[in-house]
């Protein structure tokens, strides 16, 4: 069966692949134009700079609401069994 692959998880595999493909460019820059003090690649360089920082924040969020989710779960049960228990007491 296919893993459905949640928003977060998306966001953050675009972020992964829009890493790769600047990684890819900036090889490009540097063979074409050896000298590292060019705009463009000063520009890619802290395109992916920020990219990294930005996949970061996503997969610290996607941990933090799977951690969430999990304290919440027992909440739920304690939930569920008390109004099961009020139910059978009267």
């Amino acid at each position: 069966m296919k893993k459905i692959k949640t928003s977060q998880e998306n966001l953050s595999y675009l972020l992964n692949e829009h890493i790769k493909y600047l990684r890819r460019y900036l090889r490009h820059l540097e063979l074409r134009e050896p000298s590292k003090n060019s705009v463009l690649w000063n520009f890619v360089n802290n395109e992916i700079e920020v990219t990294k920082r930005h996949k970061e924040q996503v997969d610290q969020s996607k941990k933090t609401t799977d951690y969430e989710r999990e304290i919440r779960m027992p909440n739920r049960e304690i939930s569920r069994l008390q109004r099961t228990i009020k139910e059978l007491e009267k």
